[in-house]
């Protein structure tokens, strides 16, 4: 797992100096153990009811539960234009001040963390043409084409300055950030931008400065370009010039010399076992997984793809860019098998939520968000009681907001 965190100060002066500060924290590449909706021998469905198709599952000739698998699948995807604003900034301005903001988002879709079957399939692809209607020149996206692909580096003073700042299709490795994951931060920047520095908050000037905008990132390259993608339609007048970009080498953003923590291990051993053991009770899961595992692995066997979520990650690249699900010598990967992969790893999320040593880990790693710079979305979730067990998918974001009234309560 990995994950960068942004933050940016902002200075008011009324009756007292007010300290308004912003951070953003991206998740990428969450190694996340969660899992199904029970045993797949259960006579009941093995699709939970939803409130709302999403997405159109593209064939009206599918039957119902092809279109629910294929829904619950694209809401992981989360595609780029379904990505708009909720309740942001949306607290009567007349009554408070805008203190604070804390925004987590999960980095954008990305290739499969592992090399699969049919890879050639799959790639970061090109970005959107300027001409198309999806980057019309007034739009942030059209904006962020044109000046990006004129900076495959930047000249910072770390690790940084060799990464590149956007996906290349000629150079695109497991793991990798996508261009449609590229659109989904610059969408989710505008929307942002539109809650935060339009309309009475104004979080920042236009002349912000490097001191006041600060950056925490892992050092991959899909958690950096969706940071950049995200910031170029976020901050007001973005420029190259003033972001103070800082590297992290700790995926739990430790920055000082004491980062052991034996209890940690402890409860990950313990929560571990746990999801081991509910899988060993899940005989047709693990017949399923095996399968699929050798539908999956470029050799046949799978060896690389046995627990859940590298199955689920692997199947996911496919569904995601929209591409046939691969097929072995005897056997081929289908939607109902996506389904019940995902199923599964929902349900054992539920489990792990419920689990002590599984909240008291997620507590200990929330630790560095509660001092300011954090690990993961899920980790903050269950931390607060609020987790669900379900992967947050591709671009989601948990949002934040401290305020003040007149009183500077």
């Amino acid at each position: 797992m990995v994950s960068l965190v942004l933050w940016v100060t902002k200075f008011l002066v009324r009756q007292r100096l007010l300290f308004a500060s912003f951070i953003v924290i991206w998740i990428v590449g969450m190694a996340i153990t969660i899992c199904l909706i029970g045993r797949t021998d259960d006579g009941k469905s093995k699709y939970p009811e939803t409130t709302a198709v999403l997405y159109n599952a593209g064939q009206r000739n599918l039957q119902l539960s092809h279109s629910l698998t294929k829904a619950k699948a694209m809401k992981y995807c989360n595609p780029y234009n379904s990505i708009s604003l909720w309740q942001e900034g949306k607290v009567p301005s007349s009554n408070f001040t805008l203190e604070a903001v804390a925004i987590m988002v999960r980095h954008g879709e990305r290739m499969p963390l592992r090399r699969v079957r049919n890879q050639h399939l799959l790639g970061c692809r090109q970005p959107p043409s300027t001409t198309s209607p999806l980057s019309s020149k007034k739009s942030p996206l059209h904006s962020f084409i044109s000046h990006i692909t004129k900076h495959p580096l930047l000249p910072l003073k770390n690790i940084f300055a060799t990464i590149a700042t956007h996906p290349n299709q000629s150079n695109c490795a497991e793991g990798q950030l996508t261009w449609d994951g590229v659109v989904q931060h610059v969408n989710m920047g505008a929307s942002l931008h539109d809650a935060y520095h339009t309309g009475p908050w104004r979080l920042l000037p236009d002349d912000w400065d490097a001191r006041s905008v600060k950056l925490y990132s892992t050092v991959f390259s899909r958690t950096y370009q969706s940071a950049l993608a995200f910031l170029y339609s976020f901050l007001p007048k973005f420029s190259f010039d003033r972001l103070h970009l800082v590297p992290s080498r700790d995926i739990n953003f430790c920055m000082g010399p004491h980062c052991a923590c034996p209890q940690l291990k402890t409860y990950e051993r313990l929560f571990t076992r746990k999801t081991k053991l509910m899988l060993k009770n899940h005989l047709a899961v693990v017949q399923l997984l095996g399968t699929l595992g050798e539908v999956l692995s470029p050799q046949g066997n799978n060896s690389e793809f046995v627990a859940p979520r590298p199955i689920m990650d692997g199947l996911m690249g496919f569904v995601c860019q929209r591409k046939p699900l691969p097929c072995a010598d005897h056997h081929c990967a289908t939607m109902e098998h996506v389904g019940n992969v995902i199923s599964y790893v929902d349900w054992e999320g539920r489990q792990l939520s419920q689990d002590l040593s599984f909240r008291r880990s997620s507590i200990l790693k929330a630790h560095y968000l509660l001092a300011r710079i954090h690990r993961g979305l899920r980790d903050f979730m269950e931390a607060l009681g609020f987790d669900d067990g379900t992967i947050p998918p591709y671009a989601s974001r948990i949002v934040l907001e401290a305020y003040s009234n007149a009183r500077k309560e």
